[in-house]
């Protein structure tokens, strides 16, 4: 089952006094020529704005690739500093452009502002079939984790927004699930 197998991924927050701090360094030394000049990017960083009200714009995806150009092929990295995690965020959807633009136009920019290094994975069903989420899961996370080596995997539906940058895109101890207040709800 995907969710057991995503959930054993967790990886922990390195400190810089750590012993587990060392093997952060010695990933990047590798792979970064830079990595022993930069440090671990700060765990609560300055640059957030906190709570946003979403921006319900729809753009085409040529308007958001040249809005949000620091991404690579649907991957960032910071440049100023080590992430402390690799995050994949997976996106299952099925004729939703609109909600799926409306997402990339709110998300990038929050999970921009946090100093992770993620990528983005959107996954189509085509056909009339049932629509299958966890299938579409499966074959995202296997795409992703063919493609790179990540320590965290997001689950994330169209429908929900992240409206604070506060709510990291990350994986601690135990799974948890980032959106405790739905709009559709009241917030409650």
């Amino acid at each position: 089952m995907l969710l057991s197998i995503v959930f054993f991924l967790n990886s922990l927050l390195y400190l810089k006094d750590d012993n587990r701090y060392k093997d952060v360094m010695k990933r990047y030394v590798v792979t970064d020529k830079y990595a022993e000049e930069k440090s671990l990017c700060s765990l609560h960083p300055e640059n957030l704005h906190g709570y946003e009200p979403l921006n319900r714009s729809v753009y085409n995806l040529k308007v958001l690739q040249s809005t949000y150009n620091f991404m690579d092929q649907g991957h960032y990295r910071p440049v100023t500093c080590i992430p402390r995690q690799k995050v994949a965020i997976l996106i299952p959807y099925r004729n939703r452009e609109k909600g799926l633009l409306t997402l990339l136009n709110n998300v990038l920019p929050r999970i921009h502002r946090q100093q992770i290094e993620f990528g983005i994975y959107v996954v189509e069903q085509i056909g009339g079939e049932l629509f299958n989420k966890g299938v579409l899961f499966n074959a995202a996370f296997k795409y992703a984790m063919a493609e790179y080596t990540y320590d965290c995997v997001v689950l994330h539906d169209v429908d929900i927004i992240s409206e604070d940058d506060r709510n990291f895109f990350t994986c601690g101890y135990h799974p948890r699930h980032l959106a405790v207040k739905v709009e559709q709800f009241n917030y409650t």
